[in-house]
């Protein structure tokens, strides 16, 4: 089933092209990538289709729409208001696609524009308040709410009476009593949107390729050419995948984990190296012992700011990732389109957690080679396993974030709050080793000759709990409501 909400959304950064090829993949992954094109043809997209969502226009927003509930081919369409927005010729376009589609798919819209029903209902429900007022033919509600008139007229009645029934307009016209003449009447535009309505259903199949006509509907030996969308180009497949990495990319956060801990990186190497010089410069009157520095010093200093700025970077890029439900619009267009909601958060904590990661990773190596350059050589082998301790950390962060509320705000806080509560909770020294905080210092403790097993209770605690928070997030997106 496809389905249209009122307002429907995307993210700004995806082409309309990416954005229907996303709903190919989610639906129908086995019908060739050429039937985006099609579509976007059908809705009169095929000018926009390399074109970032967020710069068109709210009706061709609608349009949009549309063409993700199309290229999937469902047998069943729910349009929840699909001509609003547009202008005339648009809305007259749009209604004249979804006439056709009633050809050969159920077609259930629902609109107030009652015009819009008269052009394209067969059977018409009535809804007040929640409750059903009526259901049946379309004929049967303008037969219900024509206009009755009593017409008092000077005998004989009978030519003005065949002359009424002539009218397009009339409904029932009857004599009840000499010179008493009983009419129903209906507006005339709703005879003449039945015509129409008529004659575009006779309309032979063969009749929406002619010249001038923008439907590419499929009738067997027919083709329409463009010079738009049938050239061939290798475009690679959207996924829920390559989604969340033109995500990290084309929203610039990428450039903010990784800003964020290869400054610290930089900074934390020249601190450890001149850290007696700039004393002695700024610090006049300051009795303080001057140590050569270590090659440990700038690991203790990396991990002790990026262990406050780094993970404040990761929870805020975190949380507006891991929110899908923060925009009713655009959650409603992916989990209408996928068997389980939890499948949307496979690919975007995955992502997430591997960016985070590889910024923590980038940052340590940076580190490593100015600390190498300026003071002297770290172990290679304890940087990389106090590196992998810290990537764990940083995936239970990420994990916590994820089950957490819809909004972005709260999420934020939320997830701060039991990071927080962790050193907290370290102070009693028997709960110290298990808790995951303690993966955070694991670099600089490994790196000054710490044992890994010091660290093993903890790294069980944090794989037994960060996959707990994963069901929990999962089992809470499956039952909320947009």
């Amino acid at each position: 089933m496809g389905v249209l909400v009122h307002t429907p959304q995307f993210e700004p950064w995806l082409t309309a092209r990416e954005a229907v090829d996303l709903a190919r993949h989610l639906t129908a992954p086995e019908l060739p990538t050429s039937r985006v094109d099609d579509v976007l043809f059908e809705v009169g997209l095929e000018r926009a289709i390399n074109r970032r969502v967020g710069g068109l226009s709210r009706g061709m927003l609608q349009r949009l729409g549309l063409a993700g509930c199309l290229v999937g081919d469902p047998e069943i369409l729910l349009l929840d208001e699909p001509s609003s927005a547009l202008d005339p010729a648009g809305r007259r376009e749009v209604l004249d696609l979804v006439g056709r589609l009633a050809h050969t798919k159920t077609v259930i819209l629902s609109t107030h524009i009652l015009s819009d029903v008269q052009q394209v209902a067969d059977v018409v429900g009535v809804i007040d308040r929640g409750r059903l007022q009526f259901q049946g033919p379309l004929t049967e509600l303008l037969a219900r709410t024509s206009a009755t008139f009593s017409i008092h007229v000077r005998p004989p009645a009978g030519p003005i009476l065949e002359h009424l029934r002539r009218c397009a307009w009339t409904v029932e016209a009857d004599e009840h009593a000499p010179g008493r003449i009983h009419l129903v009447a209906a507006d005339p535009r709703r005879r003449r949107g039945r015509d129409r309505r008529r004659a575009r259903r006779a309309r032979r199949p063969t009749d929406l390729l002619q010249p001038g006509h923008r439907s590419r509907d499929r009738v067997p030996g027919a083709h329409v050419m463009t010079d738009v969308t049938d050239r061939v180009v290798h475009r690679p497949t959207m996924t829920l995948w390559r989604l969340e990495l033109l995500r990290l990319v084309r929203t610039h956060r990428w450039m903010m984990l990784f800003g964020v801990y290869t400054s610290l990186a930089v900074l934390s190497a020249l601190t450890a190296r001149y850290f007696n010089e700039i004393m002695e410069r700024f610090g006049e009157g300051v009795e303080f012992t001057a140590a050569e520095p270590q090659p440990v010093d700038a690991i203790i200093q990396f991990v002790g700011k990026t262990s406050q700025i780094g993970i404040l970077a990761v929870v805020v890029v975190a949380a507006s990732w891991l929110t899908i439900d923060a925009k009713p619009e655009q959650a409603a267009f992916l989990r209408t389109k996928v068997p389980r909601p939890a499948h949307l958060l496979v690919a975007p904590y995955t992502v997430n957690a591997a960016a985070a990661c590889t910024a923590m990773a980038t940052g340590t190596v940076v580190v490593s080679v100015l600390t190498g350059a300026l003071i002297g050589p770290l172990p290679f082998w304890r940087v990389v396993v106090g590196t992998f301790l810290r990537a764990c950390y940083l995936a239970f962060a990420v994990a916590a974030v994820a089950g957490f509320t819809r909004g972005q705000a709260t999420t934020v806080f939320g997830a701060l709050g039991v990071l927080l509560a962790l050193p907290i909770i370290g102070l009693f020294e028997s709960i110290q080793p298990w808790l995951p905080s303690e993966l955070v210092s694991g670099l600089a403790a490994i790196v000054d000759g710490a044992s890994v097993g010091d660290f093993a209770r903890s790294l069980l605690v944090t794989a037994i709990v960060t996959t707990g928070l994963l069901t929990v997030a999962a089992f809470r997106f499956e039952r909320r409501e947009l």
